[in-house]
């Protein structure tokens, strides 16, 4: 009995929140762990019309700016004001669309960002 209702409370989130990338999503891990300068946004809200709010860790503490985002197959591009483009990153989605994993190339490897959605937002 536990086990459906917790597998009913888990489907009726995804309806709620929608299938795709759109909502809030907040960074939870970074891997390797020192490489947070290739993706520095530590929370983003993904809009239906493709533009967001990105907050990133500024010199005086956390900064919000603008941004667009293009979601296509697999692929995510983000563009924001304040830093410009973000390197392109291959979506996986996890948990029933409640986790987001972000694979990033880099030219001294792989940074994988893994990013949790937030329903309170």
């Amino acid at each position: 009995m536990m086990r459906t209702l917790t597998g009913l409370l888990a489907v009726a989130s995804v309806f709620a929140t929608g299938c795709g990338i759109t909502g809030t999503w907040e960074v939870t891990q970074i891997h390797p762990g020192d490489a947070r300068h290739v993706f520095d946004i530590s929370e983003m809200t993904l809009n239906d019309d493709g533009t967001g709010q990105f907050t990133y860790a500024g010199n005086e503490g956390l900064k919000t700016t603008e941004g667009t985002y293009q979601y296509a197959g697999s692929q995510l591009d983000i563009r924001t004001a304040a830093h410009g483009d973000y390197k392109t990153a291959e979506v996986l989605l996890t948990d029933i669309f409640m986790g987001m994993r972000l694979t990033i190339e880099t030219t001294t490897g792989v940074v994988n960002v893994y990013l949790d959605r937030r329903l309170d937002k």
